[in-house]
């Protein structure tokens, strides 16, 4: 979990670096700055681009309506070939092995190359919020003689969308927990509104059941 500082350095160091380096990550912004190839993983194949993150999603959209129309192609084919696989009952017997066969690898084959979408996630609206989300009003927290956080006040808004920044040990993951009352603060209050549901992904994951399978913690086994 590298802060902001941290992916600066490290953008500045790969841009002089000489070697090879292969990068794992979701940070769109630092492929952006940094990446000379992207390797895509799509389906079970591997799918190069040169240039950066930006240069990627450009001939990744050309590369989706090409399949778009192949996939067309390939599924009137298909529809064809299952005509005829289900036509003349009688005849059942005597139709070739190898047609059959056919169609089969065409089914196979047209799943396995589908053209997939995700351009939009649609994710449903909660629940109406009253007129308190959050209030927090002269908050303090310190470990020891290290303090975090100091007569802190804000009130976050209905419908908003705030990022909270900060090196490493600043206090951001601390806050969080205070919100969520698994951490007392020293002093100062919060108020969390009645109608407000909490989730929080913990990027210790320590709420996380190691018992569980993926969908269980994902849907709290309610589908």
């Amino acid at each position: 979990h590298l802060d902001a500082e941290s992916v600066n350095w490290l953008e500045q160091h790969l841009s002089k670096y000489a070697g090879a380096v292969v990068a794992v990550t979701h940070d769109r912004y630092f492929l952006n700055n940094v990446a000379e190839w992207i390797l895509e993983l799509d389906r079970g194949r591997a799918i190069p681009y040169e240039g950066n993150y930006s240069t990627y999603l450009d001939k990744k959209s050309t590369r989706l309506k090409v399949e778009g129309r192949k996939d067309e192609k390939r599924q009137k084919r298909l529809k064809e070939e299952l005509e005829w696989v289900r036509s003349n009952a009688k005849g059942r017997q005597t139709k070739s092995k190898a047609r059959l066969a056919r169609y089969e690898e065409m089914a196979a084959e047209a799943d396995k190359m589908r053209k997939l979408d995700f351009e939009e996630i649609q994710i449903p609206p909660g629940p109406r919020l009253g007129s308190i989300v959050v209030e927090v009003q002269n908050l303090s927290k310190a470990f020891g003689d290290k303090v975090l956080i100091d007569d802190l006040s804000f009130t976050l808004p209905r419908n908003g969308i705030v990022g909270v920044i900060g090196p490493n040990g600043a206090g951001k993951t601390t806050l969080f927990k205070m919100i969520q009352g698994l951490e007392t603060p020293d002093s100062g209050a919060i108020k969390v509104g009645d109608t407000v549901k909490i989730s929080y992904v913990d990027q210790s994951r320590a709420n996380i059941d190691p018992k569980k399978t993926l969908w269980a913690v994902v849907s709290d086994e309610l589908d």
